[in-house]
């Protein structure tokens, strides 16, 4: 738009990740059960989010726990201040609620599920390239929504989505945060033959995996006019 010479480097998230990530090493880490479902649910990593996206992240899955009764949910929690608000949120809202809550980062948890639900982040584009389906959820205090209502300059929000140009993993956001609009989806998810998502994943993990180290470098070195890096 404004003529600012730009590169596609990748991103190193996707050199990180292997393109198959293992769910039962995961699950082993974790001390999950390998016979059971696992619907990982991350409800952001800061407090703000938290007390916003906690509560209709809850709330759906209690309506999922109705549906599907043997599902079990985990839930990825940075840390003890996190954990703590969670369990304050949730005693609050479902208490008769079964939640596994892990201290653990979100990629180990994400990786030993089998689906998932998730404040949107860096962590949609850790989900995609671990082949996880999910479904996307954010919500803003009202202030700031009527600002990025205004401002946004994109259809999405969700980078898997941004990447793709297209909505390939259901996201609902500031005032469709909420079970009436989370459930529906996540219901579909869980209900879903995720082969073909799963294959568009992969594609596209390969696509940004480029080894972004070495190619921001040259970028950088080429806009200098120095040597490439090699190796």
């Amino acid at each position: 738009k404004y003529n600012v010479a730009c590169e596609f480097v990748g991103h190193t998230l996707a050199d990180s990740i292997p393109l198959e990530p293992s769910k039962r090493d995961a699950r082993e880490l974790l001390g999950l059960d390998q016979d059971k479902q696992w619907l990982a649910v991350l409800p952001g990593s800061r407090g703000g989010e938290m007390s916003l996206i906690a509560q209709p992240f809850i709330e759906t899955c209690q309506r999922i726990k109705q549906k599907y009764p043997d599902i079990n949910f985990v839930v990825a929690l940075v840390n003890e201040q996190r954990k703590n608000q969670f369990i304050e949120i949730w005693q609050a809202t479902a208490p008769e609620l079964e939640f596994t809550l892990v201290e653990d980062t979100a990629r180990n948890v994400i990786t030993a599920s089998d689906s998932v639900l998730l404040a949107s982040g860096t962590v949609a584009l850790e989900c995609m390239l671990l082949k996880r389906p999910m479904v996307v959820g954010y919500k803003v205090n009202k202030l700031t929504g009527y600002i990025v209502k205004k401002l946004s300059i994109t259809e999405f929000v969700s980078l898997p989505n941004i990447l793709a140009g297209e909505e390939i993993v259901k996201e609902h956001i500031l005032e469709e945060c909420h079970p009436d609009y989370l459930f529906p989806s996540v219901d579909k998810m869980l209900s879903a033959d995720n082969a073909p998502l799963i294959e568009r994943f992969t594609e596209m993990h390969h696509w940004i995996r480029k080894d972004a180290d070495k190619q921001a470098a040259n970028a950088v070195l080429k806009l200098i006019n120095r040597p490439f890096v090699e190796s």
